[in-house]
């Protein structure tokens, strides 16, 4: 998942659903954004638009943010924030750390 799939599933959303107004407003094309948007549907395992044809028709309940509590990453871009996940990093290998 990307933060530009992030953002293009959001201005769709935004725009009523479409996805012309949306590449519109963020200045690339309508296809890119309808496939990286079913791209992050298939990593996701989930489908968080109901398609009929080629036409997006509604956002289904997993796609939903309003139903995304405070904490979850959909409710922080949902307000304008970008949650960032804490990394665990093994620094085991560097012997420079023991003299610290």
């Amino acid at each position: 998942m990307t933060l530009q799939q992030i953002r293009y599933l959001c201005e769709v959303a935004r725009r009523g659903l479409s996805v012309s107004d949306a590449a519109s407003a963020l200045h690339t094309s309508q296809p890119g954004i309808s496939k990286q948007i079913l791209a992050l549907e298939a990593e996701l395992g989930v489908q968080v638009f109901v398609r009929r044809g080629k036409r997006l028709v509604e956002i289904t309940a997993a796609g939903d943010a309003q139903d995304a509590g405070e904490g979850t990453d959909f409710y922080a871009i949902n307000a304008g924030r970008v949650a960032i996940t804490p990394l665990q990093i093994d620094l085991t290998h560097y012997a420079q750390l023991d003299s610290l």
